[in-house]
């Protein structure tokens, strides 16, 4: 299969993909203003690749697929696959199937399907890190990152 990301719609080839305020980057070069012919939300339907980084000040996001970082001011985040570093919305509910970093939201829900590390997270956070922790986040960590 071959890697690329749909971005409302429209497919590009590549691994990496962020989108900071509307603009969008695939393999780290400049592509396009998605919000120039678009809504505010944004969908990102990724194969084989990595969601490096989705931004919006309003509108909601939607990743099929894994992604290190979502955040938005206004807006739901919607993820079919892991959140492997953080998802941030002020007013929003956030959904991912694993969340391994940490979702914040003032005004909504956060739910996730799955999380190995739910009862591990006070010890993880309070630095008091045990083996079978740092196996488990590392065997995770491979299903989100791109070595």
């Amino acid at each position: 299969m071959a890697n690329n990301i749909t971005i409302n719609g429209k497919t590009y080839d590549g691994k990496k993909a962020s989108i900071i305020n509307g603009k969008l980057y695939v393999d780290g070069t400049f592509i396009t203003n998605i919000y120039e012919t678009q809504d505010k939300n944004i969908t990102v339907i990724c194969n084989g690749c990595t969601i490096d980084k989705v931004v919006t000040t309003s509108g909601d996001i939607t990743v099929n697929g894994n992604v290190d970082t979502a955040s938005s001011t206004s807006g739901n985040i919607n993820v079919s696959g892991d959140i492997c570093h953080k998802a941030h919305t002020i007013s929003g509910d956030i959904k991912a199937n694993t969340l391994i970093g940490t979702a914040d939201t003032m005004s909504g829900d956060v739910n996730e399907k799955y999380n190995p590390f739910k009862n591990y997270k006070a010890k993880y956070n309070s630095q008091s890190v045990t083996n079978k922790i740092i196996n488990r986040f590392k065997e995770y960590l491979d299903e989100c990152i791109d070595f």
